[in-house]
């Protein structure tokens, strides 16, 4: 058997997988066996740039995720496939997608996050605006990569992705493997809105457009992500970064943001 870190799990499972190894954290099996997705769609999504889409269900006898010709059986302490998944699927979909729907103790946040000394920075701000090429410019420094694509919240803390993340360039090309953490919360320095527009919003009206939300949520589970989030825009003031427009589409922005950083 073999153990891994993610999310705050310790993962166990029966065939390897490209992330770090874990002695510590909530325990997880991941099995290999028969799953019959059922109930009804509480969130469908098209993934970008692939023909797959991610369909989650749910009855009364529990979740199931489907994506492409891969299927998965969610239940408290163990998550069932019916054959071994992406890294790539279970990094960004499967395992978020437990973290919130099962546990429920988290929200999520599209976005980026990178551990500076021992606290972690949350890179926020539209599709394209520089989020993954900000925290990949980062990492180049030194710096740990905490999550990508989507960062989920506890407790006004950072729960680390896998230790072996990939920092996506678009749905399929890896853009590079970085070291994370094992720590399993990270205290949050500064959640940062990168944009191109000299515009700053109130924290939670600007926070709302980058929050995960299913597509067809139940009620109960709606209200308590918006309560999670009122508490963390509360209690963490929004900081927002003008980047700069780089003519050869460089990060040249990283030195400039590092130092508001620090004045923060």
């Amino acid at each position: 058997m073999n153990t891994y870190a993610a999310f705050a799990y310790k993962l166990q499972a029966p065939f390897e997988l490209e992330f770090d190894t874990a002695n510590h954290g909530r325990p997880m099996s991941l099995v290999i066996g028969d799953v019959s997705p059922s109930g009804d769609i509480i969130h469908e999504a098209q993934d970008k740039g692939r023909p797959d889409t991610l369909v989650v269900r749910k009855d009364d006898s529990g979740i199931f995720v489907t994506y492409g010709d891969l299927d998965a059986s969610l239940e408290p302490n163990r998550i069932t496939f019916n054959q071994k998944p992406d890294e790539g699927v279970l990094e960004r979909s499967v395992l978020p997608l437990h973290r919130l729907l099962v546990v429920d103790d988290a929200f999520g946040l599209h976005g980026s996050a990178v551990k500076l000394g021992d606290e972690g920075v949350v890179f926020i701000g539209d599709s394209g605006v520089g989020k993954s090429s900000t925290a990949n410019a980062l990492v180049e420094q030194g710096h740990a990569l905490l999550a990508d694509d989507v960062t989920l919240i506890k407790n006004g803390a950072i729960l680390p992705a896998p230790a072996y993340t990939r920092l996506w360039q678009g749905p399929e090309k890896v853009r590079s493997h970085v070291q994370g953490t094992e720590q399993l919360e990270v205290p949050i320095r500064a959640v940062v809105r990168l944009t191109r527009m000299d515009a700053t919003p109130a924290a939670f009206q600007a926070y709302l457009p980058h929050v995960f939300v299913l597509s067809n949520p139940p009620a109960e589970w709606r209200k308590t992500q918006f309560l999670r989030l009122a508490e963390f825009a509360r209690t963490n003031e929004l900081k927002t970064f003008l980047m700069p427009v780089d003519p050869n589409g460089e990060p040249s922005h990283v030195d400039a943001l590092l130092e508001g950083i620090q004045a923060w």
